[in-house]
C-alpha cells in the first residue's frame, strides 16, 4: 500500500512539473515547492525547507530536518541542467566543489535527477523522469530505487571522525562555507537596506576595530574564529586519553604536576625513554593537549622521540576554567617538566601554535641549555597587530556569557591581555639562542601573517631564524597539514 501511495505521488509530481515546463516560462525555482511536498510526503517525520534568503546567501536551496535536526542538503537547478556532476568550470563546479567539501549528506537535481554524494563522494544516481521532445517522461521503474534512496538519505549518519586531521579537514570546509554564507548575507543586507544582528556585529566590529574591513575580511574572520573555536574546544578524560593511544598500539601516560599551588596535567604518548629527545607541544587559546593528537600518536615521530603536550594553565584539566594571561607565568609551569624530560646532552624541542608560539619561545630564554630549537606554528608575536575582536566580549558582558563556552571565556581574558603581556618580551626575543623556526598560513586570518612576519624578522635573531610560509593555508593548517608539519618536526 506505501508503495502505491509512493508511486502515485511520484506520477502526480511528474504531471505538476510536466505543466509548469510546458508552459515554457518557468525557472529553477518555480518547482521548489512541489519538490518540498513530495519529500515530505514521503518521508513524513522530515521537513524539507526551501527560504529564498538561503539561496541568495550561498546556502544549498533545500535543509532536510528531523526533529529539528539537519540530516541532509539538497541544491537544486534547472531541469535539464547539463553539469550535474559539477565538472564544469563556468558551470557548477565552484559551487558544488564548496558544497561537497562542507556538507556530508547533499544531493544534486534538477528535479527529475539526483545525484547522491556522503561525505565529498559520490554515491549513487537516480532519474525519477527524463526530458523529451515531448516534455517530461516518468521513469516508474526507477521509482523503488528513488524512494529508497531518500529513506535512506533522511536517516543518513555522520561518519565517526576519527583523527584531528579529519575534524579539521571537515571544520575547514564549513568554515569556507560559513564565511561565503556570511559575507552573501552582509551583501544582501546592504542591497535590501536590512539591518540584521550580523550586520549589527559588523558595524561594531568597524567602528571599534578595523574601520576599513569588508564583508568578505568580517565573514573570514568570524568563520575562522569559530572553526579554530570549535577545535581547540575539546578536551579528554584520562581513562579515555589511554585508551586511544592504546588503540594505536601506545602505551600512553597522564601526569599531573604541581606548580605555585596549581595542578596541571600533560600527556605522554609512551613511556619516558631516556635515550631519545623529547618533543613538546604547547597549545593556543583555546586549546588542550588533544589538539596535537595526530603528531602523538605518529608511529614514525614515536620511534624518534619523546613525544608530550600539554594542558596549559586555564584549559583542559590544567585549573580548567580559571584564566592565567601572564605569558612568563605560563611559561614557567612548562619548564620543571622540560627540565625532567631534557638536557645538554639530549635538549628538546619546542613546538607552540598561536599562543603557545610565544610561551614555547619564552620557555627557550628561560632554560637555553636544554633547548634544541623553537617551532612556532601562526604563532601570535606581534603586540600592535593583536586584535581584540568585538564578538569576544559576548564572553565578558554578563548578560551573554552564559552562551560561550568556558575555554572561550579564558581564551577571551587571555586575548583582552595578549598585547600587554607580549610588549616586555619584544626585546628579548633577539636573545635566544637557538634555532627558531616560525611556520605561518598565508590567509591566516586570526593572527595575520604580514604583520607577524614581519615582526618576527625583525626582532629575532638573523642567524637563528627561519620563515618557512604555509601558502594558501589559514589559522589550523597545523592540524591540516600534518605531514608537512611532522617533516619539518623530523629535520630539527
Amino acid at each position: 500500500m506505501q508503495s502505491q501511495n509512493a508511486n502515485k505521488n511520484l506520477h502526480h509530481y511528474i504531471l505538476r512539473i510536466n505543466t509548469l515546463f510546458q508552459q515554457g516560462n518557468a525557472t529553477e525555482h518555480t518547482y521548489r515547492g512541489y519538490l518540498s511536498h513530495l519529500l515530505e510526503t514521503l518521508v513524513p517525520e522530515v521537513r524539507a525547507t526551501n527560504e529564498p534568503k538561503r539561496q541568495t546567501c550561498g546556502a544549498p536551496d533545500y535543509i532536510l530536518t528531523k526533529k529539528d535536526i539537519p540530516v541532509g542538503f539538497i541544491e537544486a537547478k534547472d531541469i535539464g541542467d547539463k553539469d550535474l556532476e559539477g565538472k564544469k568550470k563556468s558551470v557548477n563546479k565552484e559551487q558544488f566543489d564548496r558544497y561537497k567539501a562542507s556538507l556530508d549528506n547533499l544531493i544534486f537535481t534538477d528535479y527529475i535527477d539526483f545525484h547522491l554524494y556522503n561525505d565529498g563522494e559520490f554515491v549513487t544516481k537516480i532519474a525519477i523522469a527524463e526530458l523529451t521532445e515531448n516534455g517530461i517522461v516518468a521513469l516508474p521503474q526507477n521509482f523503488e530505487r528513488f524512494v529508497n534512496l531518500i529513506k535512506d538519505f533522511c536517516v543518513h549518519v555522520g561518519q565517526t571522525i576519527k583523527s584531528s586531521k579529519k575534524l579539521a579537514e571537515m571544520m575547514a570546509g564549513k568554515a569556507r562555507l560559513l564565511s561565503d554564507v556570511i559575507e552573501k548575507s552582509l551583501n544582501s543586507d546592504d542591497e535590501n537596506q536590512e539591518n540584521s544582528t550580523l550586520k549589527e556585529q559588523m558595524l561594531a566590529f568597524k567602528q571599534i576595530l578595523i574601520h576599513d574591513i569588508t564583508a568578505k575580511g568580517f565573514a573570514d574572520v568570524y568563520a575562522q574564529t569559530i572553526a579554530c573555536g570549535t577545535l581547540a574546544t575539546f578536551r579528554t578524560s584520562d581513562s579515555k586519553v589511554i585508551q586511544h593511544f592504546a588503540k594505536k598500539g601506545l602505551q600512553a601516560q597522564v601526569h599531573y604536576e604541581a606548580f605555585e599551588g596549581l595542578r596541571l596535567r600533560h600527556i605522554h604518548s609512551k613511556p619516558y625513554d631516556a635515550s631519545l629527545p623529547t618533543l613538546y607541544f604547547v597549545h593556543g587559546a583555546p586549546g588542550s593537549s588533544d589538539n596535537f593528537d595526530a603528531y602523538l600518536t605518529d608511529s614514525l615521530l614515536n620511534t624518534k622521540a619523546n613525544l608530550i603536550s600539554f594542558d596549559r594553565l586555564g584549559y583542559g584539566y590544567s585549573e580548567f576554567g580559571c584564566a592565567h594571561p601572564d605569558i612568563a607565568q605560563q611559561a614557567g609551569s612548562l619548564i620543571p617538566q622540560l627540565k625532567q624530560c631534557s638536557s645538554k646532552e639530549l635538549p628538546g624541542i619546542l613546538i607552540g601554535w598561536s599562543y603557545g608560539g610565544p610561551i614555547a619561545a619564552k620557555m627557550a630564554l628561560e632554560a637555553p641549555e636544554i633547548v634544541a630549537a623553537v617551532v612556532m606554528l601562526a604563532p601570535a608575536l606581534d603586540p600592535e597587530a593583536e586584535r581584540y575582536f568585538a564578538l569576544g566580549k559576548l564572553a565578558e558582558w554578563k548578560l551573554t556569557e552564559w552562551m560561550v563556552p568556558l575555554s572561550f571565556r579564558v581564551a577571551q581574558i587571555e586575548k583582552r591581555f595578549h598585547a600587554a603581556a607580549l610588549r616586555p618580551l619584544v626585546g628579548q626575543w633577539k636573545n635566544i639562542q637557538v634555532p627558531v623556526l616560525m611556520l605561518h598560513g598565508s590567509k591566516d586570518k586570526l593572527v595575520p601573517y604580514a604583520p607577524n612576519v614581519a615582526f618576527a624578522q625583525k626582532h629575532f635573531s638573523n642567524t637563528q631564524f627561519t620563515l618557512h610560509r604555509v601558502v594558501g593555508k589559514g589559522h589550523v593548517f597545523p592540524m591540516q597539514e600534518t605531514e608537512m608539519v611532522k617533516k619539518v618536526l623530523l629535520g630539527q
